[in-house]
């Protein structure tokens, strides 16, 4: 495998923002260009993986500054790293890591350090395989969840046909809050009209909460009933709200998923 670094402007950049927006563009497109090309964005370090002649996977690092305290740190922030379903498990996700990053840092000597942000499961096998430490706890988080828009106006546009598939969730009638590890929370009216965006502030009470670090995987694909059960004991999965708000959403709970399979 041969790991090279390409330029925005290069013919094998099309292929790699086709790659990463058939794999990330739930955030919002063109994401590719907009995280990677933009004239007025951070400089960004595309790397390509190659077998032969086959592009089997990329990885990308942002040159960004961190101001801490009176100085000012030059970081590499690892971005989107992928690897062609088809070579997967012949640890090319692992030398791809370690050979860009080597081929980065050659590119800038001046930066002072390499961050990566994963999920947590990922967090050992950077650690372990990869040479990174840990950040200590002890800081605050803030973050938003960028793909809401474009996933509501889907889900808008995807009402009429639940509500023909599932007549059921007509006669719903409560609130729906998904409470997403990393999201702020998002707030629905379940009724007549399908699934409603609202806001904290003009939704009546919720009646129905679905939260977790993944509660959104509810949806996406057809998950084991022996799955779902362990995952809602395990509190992996929690629902709470009102026994009759329990009961509509059992009812039509196929509508549910469609909902958030649609919501990613």
């Amino acid at each position: 495998m041969r790991v090279r670094r390409i330029a925005p402007v290069d013919l094998e950049a099309t292929t790699v923002a086709a790659i990463v927006d058939g794999a990330f563009g739930f955030y919002g497109g063109p994401y590719w260009q907009w995280k990677y090309a933009d004239p007025g964005g951070p400089d960004a370090v595309i790397m390509l993986a190659e077998e032969g002649a086959e592009i089997v996977g990329c990885n990308h690092y942002l040159v960004v500054p961190y101001q801490l305290g009176e100085h000012t740190l030059t970081g590499l922030a690892g971005g989107d790293l992928f690897v062609n379903p088809e070579f997967r498990r012949q640890h090319i996700a692992t030398d791809l890591s370690l050979e860009s990053r080597m081929l980065v840092t050659e590119a800038h000597p001046e930066a002072d350090f390499v961050v990566m942000f994963t999920w947590q499961a990922l967090g050992s096998h950077y650690e372990k395989l990869l040479g990174y430490t840990k950040l200590k706890p002890g800081y605050q988080q803030w973050s938003k969840r960028l793909s809401w828009e474009p996933q509501l106006a889907r889900l808008t546009e995807a009402n009429e046909g639940l509500l023909t598939k599932h007549p059921g969730l007509a006669r719903a009638n409560h609130a729906l809050r998904l409470e997403v590890k990393g999201a702020p929370p998002l707030d629905l009216k379940v009724g007549p009209e399908g699934f409603t965006p609202g806001r904290p502030d003009g939704i009546p009470k919720v009646r129905l909460r679905v939260s977790g670090p993944d509660a959104l995987s509810f949806g996406r694909s057809g998950v084991p009933l022996v799955w779902m059960v362990a995952a809602i004991l395990t509190r992996r999965w929690r629902f709470g709200g009102s026994p009759k708000a329990l009961r509509q959403a059992t009812s039509v709970i196929a509508a549910y998923r469609e909902a958030l399979r649609t919501l990613k």
